[in-house]
């Protein structure tokens, strides 16, 4: 596991090669625990800071909101912190299946879509129109998130590209 993560942050801007099915989850792993760790640290203090502000402690809801606060910073850092490598490491393991590094795409249609529903969920709202135009772009985010979670699964050289 350590090694896999160790690689992970080593290949940080390499795009091309393999990462294995077992690298690739260990990675996955390693950084949901890292968020559940700085979750419950910031989740803890928000809970502990709106108590004490409800019950009128003001030193100690002060004090927790500081810590919610890293906390909340702490988490938007690292989730940008980790956008590179997670684009190389899930490039890697796409050619690792035996498919083409313009499956990549896809993986940058699942960071992009979200945004771009945003936006047309807001440019809707702005224009007091129906708000279609956000529901199917969250359909096709969903369409490509299964996709690449196939493609994660399948063993190295399932689609046949690398096999002597």
């Amino acid at each position: 596991m350590l090694s896999a993560y160790k690689d992970y942050w080593k290949k940080y801007f390499r795009f091309s090669g393999r990462s294995t099915r077992s690298d690739f989850w260990w990675v996955v792993l390693t950084n949901i625990l890292i968020g559940i760790a700085a979750v419950a640290i910031t989740g803890g203090s928000l809970f502990s800071s709106l108590s004490s502000a409800v019950s009128g402690g003001d030193q100690a809801a002060q004090s927790s909101a500081g810590i919610s606060g890293f906390g909340a910073v702490f988490i938007i850092l690292y989730q940008l912190a980790v956008i590179i490598p997670n684009l190389s490491l899930q490039c890697r393991r796409i050619i690792d299946t035996g498919l083409s590094g313009w499956w990549c795409t896809l993986v940058a249609l699942a960071y992009l879509l979200p945004a771009a529903s945003l936006v047309a969920l807001l440019f809707d709202a702005y224009n007091a129109g129906n708000t279609s135009n956000s529901f199917w772009l969250m359909i096709l985010w969903f369409i490509v998130q299964i996709t690449i979670l196939v493609i994660n699964l399948t063993p190295t050289d399932a689609f046949g590209r690398h096999r002597s």
